[in-house]
């Protein structure tokens, strides 16, 4: 079971931004008599349950209280609110932008994948662990693949549930550039893992607003340097888990773990991009350093096919992550 850190630090997020993080609306467009659940972690939040089957049970339960006569009369409102907890969240809908910083773009002047995963990671991990409460989310597979490199910015951002389970949460990740009419950029999806913290879930204000450490992002270092990863081998790079690149649960970011895959890619390759990222996590980062492993399965048209392995080398060399990218 996850317990959060006691430690605070800036999410990896908001250290490679640094900027205010705003997300700005979680809505439901399934049905207008949609019913508001955990509305006190944000202004907008809508989920839509079964409407056939808790408008029969409401109307029993109204029929119920007439011919009794009486409102003392033993209803079904504890089903009715078990429904509304296991509703199905449809059509939930997460949006926000980021800045497109010189510090986040690679030598052609696109996106580096590994910020883009870095969002991915964390619109759609927000956005289905919203669709998770009580419980909270874990990211266990992410999968991106980008429609073209160019950016002018900013950054746009939506992620939207696609399903949410009992075990597990699936949530759709679409960033456009809001400078370009809104033109798409990159699509994919996160899974995953329902969990129970000790602590219960996040706690946000209403509106959200995530505020980053000032920094003049002018004279930001390469991505490279910003995450902290040094070349440890020709195919190789690697990082140690600082607090800075923990999530609140004092593991290592998703993003991050992202972030190093991207960058292991193009060390090992000398390309300029990554094009497509599937990234399966196996376990967490908890000590360090953290190594990135490339090995080059082969080619086709649009790239280079690699196979990243992500291990722990402070814990047994245990594999915490495993992911085939594109690159060209």
């Amino acid at each position: 079971m996850l317990k959060p850190s006691a430690r605070k630090f800036p999410n990896w997020t908001l250290l490679l931004f640094q900027f205010d993080f705003r997300f700005k609306t979680l809505t439901c467009h399934q049905c207008a008599d949609s019913i508001q659940i955990f509305g006190n972690f944000f202004q907008d939040l809508v989920y839509a349950p079964n409407f056939s089957a808790l408008a029969s049970l409401q109307k029993i339960d109204a029929k119920m209280r007439d011919s009794a006569g009486t409102e003392a009369t033993p209803g079904f409102d504890p089903l009715v609110a078990q429904l509304k907890r296991m509703g199905q969240v449809v059509r939930a809908q997460l949006v926000g932008t980021a800045p497109a910083a010189d510090h986040l773009r690679t030598a052609d002047g696109g996106i580096a994948m590994g910020v883009l995963l870095t969002l991915a990671d964390s619109v759609g991990g927000l956005c289905g662990g919203l669709a998770a409460l009580p419980g909270w989310v874990v990211s266990t597979n992410l999968t991106l693949r980008t429609a073209t490199r160019e950016m002018v910015g900013p950054i746009g951002l939506a992620s939207t549930v696609w399903r949410a389970g009992k075990h597990a949460t699936v949530t759709g990740i679409t960033i456009t550039d809001d400078g370009a009419g809104g033109a798409l950029v990159a699509d994919g999806a996160l899974t995953s893992a329902v969990l129970q913290p000790a602590g219960g879930p996040p706690v946000y204000e209403r509106p959200l607003v995530l505020e980053s450490p000032t920094f003049d992002t002018t004279t930001a270092p390469p991505l490279t340097e910003f995450l902290g990863a040094v070349a440890t081998g020709p195919a190789e790079l690697s990082l140690e888990i600082t607090d800075p690149l923990r999530n609140p649960w004092g593991i290592l970011h998703g993003g991050a773990t992202a972030a190093l895959v991207d960058l292991a890619g193009l060390h090992a390759t000398g390309a300029a991009a990554t094009t497509d990222t599937v990234l399966h996590y196996l376990s967490p980062g908890r000590v360090g350093p953290v190594t990135a492993t490339v090995t080059t399965r082969g080619s086709r048209p649009d790239g280079h096919l690699l196979r990243i392995e992500v291990r722990d080398r402070g814990a047994d060399d245990r594999m915490m992550a495993i992911a085939v990218t594109t690159v060209r």
